[in-house]
């Protein structure tokens, strides 16, 4: 009777002990695997510190830059599209809409390069010389100069990253119409302009 009543007495020390503990919260990790572990998942609120002493690395290459230097290519243009429309006489008006590297339509004035070309590809400028300007249309953008006149210029966009190039041409030359970044990279291209781009 006496073990009975220790066992007993144990039994209800263990019992008291549990149920004195908290219940255990539970949580979703914000950075998890799945495909069976092959990828990695840094889910929304999660985030990934590599302290003072790591290294990321790319294909077996450490990645040197900081995150100042990595920051410096964020909000800056990447593409460009382009939406041309007849104007007055012989005048397209060709939008240029400055984009980041997401896709993303910029909302800051942006310097890029703006020139005319022969090519689909954006290689070298056009040979043939418009009869009229070839600058920003009044209020739709800032034009710095030319640096070959009628041909390529330094375009500053509006602060919805718009510029509107102006092309007055009598002959309607069907100019491909191409845009770079200051900081370089493939230059953006249009469709060849037609003769429905220029006003009558």
């Amino acid at each position: 009777m006496k073990k009975s009543l220790i066992g007993y007495a144990l039994l209800a020390s263990v019992l008291a002990i549990v149920l004195a503990v908290p219940a255990v919260a539970t949580y979703a990790t914000k950075i998890y695997k799945k495909d069976g572990g092959n990828t990695m998942v840094v889910a929304s609120g999660g985030e990934i510190d590599i302290e003072s002493g790591g290294v990321f690395k790319i294909g077996a290459t450490a990645l040197t830059a900081t995150a100042a230097e990595l920051n410096l290519n964020d909000d800056l243009p990447a593409s460009f599209t382009f939406t041309p429309a007849a104007g007055g006489a012989n005048v397209c008006e060709v939008t240029i809409q400055a984009k980041d590297a997401a896709g993303v339509a910029m909302t800051r004035a942006c310097l890029f390069l703006v020139y005319l070309s022969d090519a689909s590809t954006g290689i070298g400028i056009t040979g043939t010389t418009a009869s009229g300007a070839v600058t920003a249309k009044a209020s739709s953008g800032t034009d710095f100069g030319a640096l070959t006149a009628k041909k390529v210029l330094l375009a500053q966009s509006k602060t919805d990253g718009t510029f509107i190039l102006s092309i007055t041409d009598t002959e309607k030359t069907g100019f491909y119409v191409c845009a770079v970044p200051l900081r370089g990279g493939a230059p953006s291209v249009s469709a060849v302009l037609v003769s429905d781009n220029y006003g009558a």
